[in-house]
């Protein structure tokens, strides 16, 4: 057994999301655009920690300069002896070598991330971070420093010599907790995220603005 506990929602977080990029009424993204990995997915749509890595290394030698990136992510994360990860379908925590063997550190996937040429880049974050050698308290699912500083990427210089645009997004803010809904069977974060991307987000000019200044959707 592990000291994890049990998040209930990923999944419909992942499904909300995906449909609200593919929807023509929203996003409007064509669906073959679209990398959905989840639990009961196939081949390499499941979600393993190997999958994972697949998947951004392929796409980083795909996307080119002018396409937007999404990286968006619900689950677990965790941190162990100074090191954060990303756990997967996967992933076995009972101990650091499993761990190392079977999660996502997320050096790695900041390492995949600043490969990938887009000049848009925004990850997206809904994560449980838990050390479950510190107890079940609530402070064990806080988001630290460090693992927002291991999901945060410098944005690249474009061609035409003006840098491109980064954007991380965390379920929480420094020192808080992430927390799911059961009345909405989704994470807190998650389904605001879909109801501002839905809408609810929009200035007077119908657009959904990052930072007061640039348009992301």
């Amino acid at each position: 057994s592990n000291d994890i506990n049990d998040l209930k929602y990923t999944v419909n977080d992942v499904k909300r999301f995906y449909d609200v990029l593919i929807d023509p009424e929203f996003c409007k993204v064509s669906q073959d655009k679209v990398y959905l990995m989840i639990n009961g997915s196939q081949g390499d749509s499941l979600p393993t920690h190997t999958n994972v890595l697949f998947r951004l290394g392929n796409l980083g030698s795909r996307i080119k300069p002018e396409d937007t990136f999404i990286f968006y992510f619900s689950g677990h994360g965790m941190v162990r002896e100074g090191k954060q990860y990303l756990l997967c379908i996967n992933s076995d925590p009972r101990s650091l070598d499993t761990l190392e063997a079977s999660a996502v550190p997320l050096e790695k996937i900041q390492s995949r991330l600043r490969e990938i040429n887009a000049h848009e880049i925004f990850i997206i974050v809904d994560a449980c971070r838990n050390d479950p050698t510190s107890g079940k308290g609530d402070a064990d699912n806080e988001l630290t420093d460090e693992f927002a500083r291991g999901l945060r990427i410098k944005p690249k210089r474009q061609a035409d010599g003006m840098p491109g645009f980064t954007a991380t997004l965390f379920a929480s803010s420094l020192g808080e907790r992430a927390y799911e809904w059961s009345e909405k069977e989704s994470g807190v974060f998650s389904f605001y995220l879909v109801e501002g991307i839905k809408g609810k987000a929009m200035d007077t000019g119908r657009k959904i603005k990052f930072a007061g200044w640039r348009t992301i959707l």
